[in-house]
């Protein structure tokens, strides 16, 4: 989380942490979750329903790029 938290600010990405329900998830442009174990993994599906256009966003892909070079570091 920490360093995700980095790559985002290191990329100028813009982190607001809250709830959210399904629907906003739902019609979010993009989405991802994160763990440990699997970094950066895109949805594109919620309940069947595509999120965004139903591919990795630019942001997860940016997201996922940072994060590398930020592990790196750690």
């Amino acid at each position: 989380r920490r360093v995700l938290l980095q790559a985002a600010r290191s990329e100028g990405i813009e982190v607001v942490e809250r709830p959210f329900t399904p629907q906003e998830a739902k019609s979010a442009r993009e989405a991802f979750i994160s763990a440990s174990s699997a970094i950066i993994i895109p949805v594109i599906r919620i309940d069947g329903q595509a999120v965004g256009n139903a591919s990795p966003g630019s942001v997860t892909l940016r997201l996922r790029e940072a994060y590398g070079r930020f592990g790196e570091l750690s």
